[in-house]
């Protein structure tokens, strides 16, 4: 496949993702979020420029991202303004011939979805309404884009 086509669809999917994204360095500075985040954080981005993860998630230092790999899953505290919340933070290494960057997702720790399977942020972004349901029909997920145009949330899917 091109990589420039490779690119676009990564870029594509972590801009438009309803699950915060960051993009950051092998020394944990943020170099770029995604609205999610944005919303999460209530911050715009000219707050993150230079900032590190450290400052979101404490238990992350740089010495922790040398162990990360693929797909990493740890279970963080994030610090908000005004409160903390724990979050399933999954850490996926990006390396080209000259750096390695992660790409790290965010979910509230008491989300259903599995942020390790590898077609989540797919899912999650698709303009086209998604679910995941049973062989009887009953919803076990449905994506953004199905609750938007069904007006259900998920909670009511999942009764």
């Amino acid at each position: 496949m091109d990589q420039d086509l490779v690119a676009s669809l990564l870029t594509s999917a972590f801009e438009q993702s309803s699950t915060a994204q960051w993009l950051c360095d092998s020394q944990g500075r943020i170099l770029k979020s995604n609205q999610t985040m944005m919303d999460w954080l209530a911050t715009d981005t000219s707050h993150l420029s230079n900032t590190s993860l450290s400052s979101w998630l404490p238990d992350v230092h740089p010495d922790h991202l040398q162990q990360m790999h693929d797909r990493t899953v740890r279970i963080l505290t994030l610090l908000l303004a005004d409160h903390t919340i724990s979050v399933k933070a999954t850490f996926q290494p990006i390396t080209t011939s000259s750096e390695r960057n992660f790409w790290i997702s965010l979910l509230p720790a008491t989300d259903i979805r599995e942020p390790a399977h590898p077609m989540q942020t797919l899912f999650d972004s698709s303009q086209d309404g998604i679910t995941y349901s049973l062989l009887d029909g009953t919803i076990q997920l449905a994506n953004n884009a199905y609750l938007t145009m069904t007006g259900y949330t998920q909670s009511e899917l999942s009764q």
